[in-house]
């Protein structure tokens, strides 16, 4: 089931550039992390240093292979997913995949973030919309 919106995505090629960009907008880089699995490098950034609540991540490719480099090589930088909070990735991915949505994975996978577990769906109707599923393991979730 979904708790809550955990963050946005947004691809970028500069991080740093991205970052000046958002702490101009008064944010603050909450947490930041590797996604081995992915390929990519994130940074978190909320209202204040609220790390627990709602964010934006920077994701930006660590390798050519990165599956966010193909995002950025056909659109550019910008949104790249919506992420939501689940109590149990497994089961909404199963739930999901019922529901019409297309698995990117078909098991999670280790997060950016310690104690996150993450699996990706696609909606491409009506909404063209990569959705990330997030469970964090309950002693590590972000305060």
């Amino acid at each position: 089931m979904i708790i809550r919106f955990d963050h946005v995505g947004v691809a970028t090629g500069d991080p740093a550039a991205a970052g000046q960009l958002l702490s101009d907008l008064g944010l603050v880089r909450s947490d930041t992390g590797t996604a081995e699995a992915y390929g990519v490098s994130c940074d978190f950034w909320s209202p204040g240093a609220d790390a627990g609540g709602a964010a934006v991540e920077l994701v930006a490719p660590l390798c050519s292979t990165a599956a966010v480099q193909g995002h950025l090589d056909r659109h550019g930088p910008g949104l790249y997913h919506v992420a939501f909070e689940v109590d149990d990735v497994q089961a909404e991915l199963g739930r999901l995949r019922t529901a019409g949505f297309v698995p990117v994975d078909t098991e999670p996978k280790a997060g950016a973030r310690p104690g996150m577990r993450v699996a990706f769906v696609y909606a491409k109707r009506p909404a063209g919309l990569l959705v990330e599923l997030v469970q964090y393991d309950r002693t590590e979730r972000p305060a």
